[in-house]
């Protein structure tokens, strides 16, 4: 850890530019009181106290151009390394062909000079300074990194009231201006402000080392990106860094930023590259890029501690267990068709329509309760089990009343109690967007005895919806005009969903209670009263709430502050979970005065790219991506984020809405190709792998229903099959609807069967979790990577004990290691690596675990060869 009075300038060889002559010579002295303590020079090393006072370097002058305050510079010292919460890095060990950049750099010279803005003596913003340019920019000396505190001095969120610091590199005299142009929001009109030059003449290879050794990067050190310096390392090269900073007011935002930087006539953007993934940007036309993002949080922001590290396991109710035949309803009607029972085990119906069901219930769920607690988990979130017409449930009827066919309230009522017993929450989907057609409160067909809103312009209702007029008397509802003049709003133009007006009085006292006492005017089984259906759950025993399309533009602004305002007043602790696909939605949602944690998709896209699964549509990973690359796609989401939602986001692999991850991991071409046993074998492989980073990194692993089984599926609906039979279910339960009054399950083949190998490895997983609680800390340490350098499929990371954010932590040095501390190898590829390392002296390693072959197969000190698509996890012993 750095010296909270100084900062210590270890010489680095050969290239540091202290030691070079010429532009950039020794330290020689500090002129001027230290502003956090004095310092003494210890042999060996210079030590330099964080002062604004004059430097000389080889006889030349130079100021610092403002005073860091003693909170500043000191977080400064502490964030050196990756600064963000998922990313302690520590110096990365890269193969050759990489060898210059092998050397761990530690502080060099100009985190200490940038960090206390230090630049040539004399006004740097004096147009007599300036050379103006000759319409050519060196596009490969332009530098900005969002992880790297020569360039961005508080990484990650921050909080309200915060300053943050940026500054960029550019060659020497060649850039006339840099502009900073603000967005907030993020994606909002932005504003520009010129930045400063506030050093003039920096060696360009010095800035680099900071990016390199202190930083700890991986991209930095391998990623092919076009903005890294060639490898001349640039030797000769001359730098200016600009400087300018951004205020983050005293509201919770996100805030977007990115640089235009002129010559002359030529005017580029630095923005961040097409990945979107924060750490280093790209050059484009000043028209084009994406932009940083900065989350702004409120002081001392929290996540739900029962969600932060937890094991969640996710339940679609119609397809887990059928325990009583009896609640299925047999045909009932359903929109303008009839709902059907299918055999358990049969391939769900295509196209999607919903109305197959299967007979699943609730008290399915809670004869398997001891099956999720030996693979860890500690939260169930449950899609929909309000009374619908589909088996999805999203189409809601009456938000208090469960479903006959999952066994009604009573049925939830004996689930909450069997899972408290257990010590395992219960978390409800929340679909407070829409309803369904076919509710009592909308009746579009007429079925029900109430006055629906869709059958007159009078009905106690009608207000709740939002109406448009029908062309031609060809609406399905009732309008001014008479029958059939009216149309509705419907969720993503589903005619089944139509949406609630969150505008609405009565709507928003249904969802979130009203303050005043007075009961809300709604249609429900057990009125709400003044509670409101979010918080009557909690009071009922439910943990939290996850929020359906929570970005979804019919919520009014401050609807979901006001959610969290109501929710949190009841149950402090309770977790709100927001569906929320884009990094945009998550940037606005996600900074502490909305949701806890999103159902983190951009995690499933790294895992998937990385481990060879088609990337989504649409999304901007392509497979086969490489170890450093993943690790950057995962740095650049623990950066869009403060550390207690990184903490809480649920890192899943695929869900309701997705292909099963194990569909995406196995080769071939449809259901027939991804049976073959060969295919199989190597799509459950890397399911191991993907479980093992659920498991093991930072956030709250969450696993769909079967899963951990080997329960594969294309899209919805075929995502939603039915869970096998286990040997480990109650002997006197049939959980497949085969009891008393059910039907028999349709034939399994044996490429559908229940997995029980990979049921073992998630059960290790759990132990591993179980044993080593700080796991479910914020800290992980990137190590090395494999043999195979930029294009290497083979990472190895730890969890430390001890580790603390920032921190840099040495393989080689025992002091950075303790009793119980975790290395994890994941090879992703299809070929064996050596990973190679040296532990140092004192360090000792007992493997525990291996997700191919036999654990046990030696205890490495300088390195090891990881066989194809394995991962492998030691624990540090006496």
């Amino acid at each position: 850890m750095i010296s909270r009075t100084s900062l210590r300038l270890q010489r680095s060889q050969p290239r540091s530019a202290i030691q070079r002559g010429g532009q950039a010579g020794s330290v020689q002295n500090w002129n001027g009181p230290g502003l956090i303590g004095d310092a003494s020079p210890n042999e060996g090393a210079t030590s330099v106290a964080v002062v604004s006072s004059t430097l000389i370097r080889n006889g030349v002058p130079w100021i610092c151009a403002e005073q860091l305050s003693q909170r500043a510079a000191l977080f400064s010292a502490m964030i050196v390394g990756m600064r963000m919460p998922f990313t302690s890095i520590v110096p990365l060990i890269v193969p050759e062909p990489a060898a210059p950049w092998r050397r761990a750099l530690p502080i060099t010279l100009v985190v200490a000079l940038l960090a206390a803005g230090c630049g040539p003596a004399g006004d740097p913003t004096d147009p007599a300074a300036e050379v103006r340019g000759d319409g050519k920019l060196q596009e490969l000396l332009i530098r900005h990194d969002s992880r790297d505190p020569a360039y961005r001095l508080t990484g990650g969120a921050v909080e309200v009231g915060a300053t943050v610091v940026l500054q960029v590199r550019t060659g020497t005299d060649d850039a006339v201006t840099v502009a900073l142009s603000v967005a907030t929001p993020f994606g909002g009109t932005a504003t520009k402000s010129p930045a400063i030059r506030v050093a003039r003449g920096v060696p360009c290879a010095e800035v680099n080392e900071s990016a390199r050794g202190a930083s700890g990067e991986l991209s930095a050190l391998l990623a092919p990106d076009p903005v890294l310096d060639p490898a001349n390392e640039l030797t000769d090269a001359l730098c200016d860094v600009w400087r300018a900073s951004i205020d983050v007011g005293s509201e919770p935002t996100a805030i977007g930023y990115h640089f235009v930087i002129s010559d002359g006539s030529t005017a580029v953007k630095l923005a961040d590259d097409n990945i979107n993934d924060q750490g280093l940007g790209s050059i484009s036309p000043a028209n084009v890029g994406g932009d940083w993002a900065i989350v702004v949080s409120p002081k001392g922001f929290t996540a739900s501690p029962l969600l932060s590290g937890s094991v969640v396991y996710q339940i679609f109710p119609d397809r887990f267990g059928n325990a009583n035949p009896l609640n299925d309803g047999g045909a009932q009607p359903r929109y303008k068709g009839v709902a059907s029972i299918i055999p358990w085990n049969t391939i769900p119906a295509t196209p999607p329509k919903g109305e197959d069901f299967y007979g699943g219930d609730l008290d399915g769920i809670r004869l398997r309760l001891p099956h999720l607690v030996s693979i860890g988990v500690n939260t169930i979130y449950l899609n929909p089990v309000f009374d619908a017409n589909s088996n999805h449930r999203y189409d809601g009827n009456d938000f208090m009343q469960v479903d006959e066919r999952l066994g009604g309230n009573a049925a939830l009522q004996r689930l909450l109690t069997a899972a408290q017993k257990l010590n395992i929450d219960v978390i409800l989907d929340g679909v407070f967007n829409h309803v369904s057609s076919d509710s009592p409160i909308f009746d579009r067909y007429g079925r029900w005895p109430t006055v629906g809103a869709c059958e007159s312009v009078d009905s106690p209702y009608r207000d709740w919806f939002i109406w448009t007029k029908a062309a031609g008397a060809k609406g399905p509802c009732a309008g001014a005009s008479g029958p059939n003049t009216a149309g509705y709003v419907a969720w993503a133009n589903y005619d089944t969903l139509p949406v609630l007006n969150k505008n609405n009085d009565a709507v928003r006292a249904l969802i979130l209670g009203d303050a005043s006492g007075a009961p809300a005017a709604t249609l429900l089984a057990s009125p709400a009263g003044d509670a409101g259906v979010a918080r009557w759950w909690l009071q009922q025993g439910v943990a939290g709430w996850r929020l359906d399309v929570m970005p979804d533009g019919s919520f009014p602004e401050g609807f979901w502050q006001e959610f969290r305002i109501a929710l949190k007043a009841a149950s402090p602790n309770a977790p709100i979970i927001g569906e929320l696909w884009n990094r945009r939605d998550a940037l606005r949602l996600l900074r502490g005065d909305a949701a806890d944690a999103t159902m983190n998709y951009r995690f499933r896209d790294a895992v998937l790219a990385y481990l060879g699964g088609k990337a989504e549509a649409g999304a901007t990973d392509s497979t086969n991506r490489s170890a450093v690359l993943f690790v950057r796609k995962l740095m650049g989401i623990a950066e869009d984020y403060p550390t207690a939602v990184t903490l809480a986001n649920l890192t899943l692999l695929d869900s309701h809405d997705t292909s099963r991850s194990l569909w995406e991991f196995t080769p071939g071409d449809g259901r027939d190709g991804k049976e073959i046993p060969e295919n199989l074998s190597v799509g459950k492989a890397r399911q191991l792998l993907a479980a093992t980073m659920q498991y093991l990194l930072p956030g709250s692993p969450t696993v769909y229903y079967g899963d951990e089984i080997g329960v594969s599926g294309a899209t919805d609906p075929d995502d939603r099959r039915t869970f096998p039979v286990l040997p480990t279910d109650p002997r006197t339960a049939r959980l497949d609807g085969s009891g008393s009054g059910g039907r028999l399950p349709a034939p399994l083949p044996a490429a559908r069967a229940a997995d029980l190998s990979m049921l073992a490895w998630y059960q290790q997983l759990a132990a591993i979790r179980a044993a080593h609680p700080h796991v479910r800390s914020a800290c992980v340490d990137w190590l090395a990577v494999g043999a195979n350098g930029a294009t290497s499929r083979t990472v190895l990371f730890s969890r430390r004990a001890s580790g603390v954010v920032g921190e840099i932590a040495q393989l080689s040095t025992p002091s950075s290691w303790a009793v119980g501390d975790l290395l994890v190898a994941v090879n992703a590829g299809g070929g064996s690596e050596r990973l190679t390392f040296n532990l140092g002296a004192g360090v000792n390693l007992r493997e525990v675990a291996r997700s191919s072959g036999a654990a046990g197969g030696g205890d490495p000190t300088t390195g090891v060869d990881v066989p194809a698509r394995t991962a492998i996890i030691w624990e540090v012993v006496p």
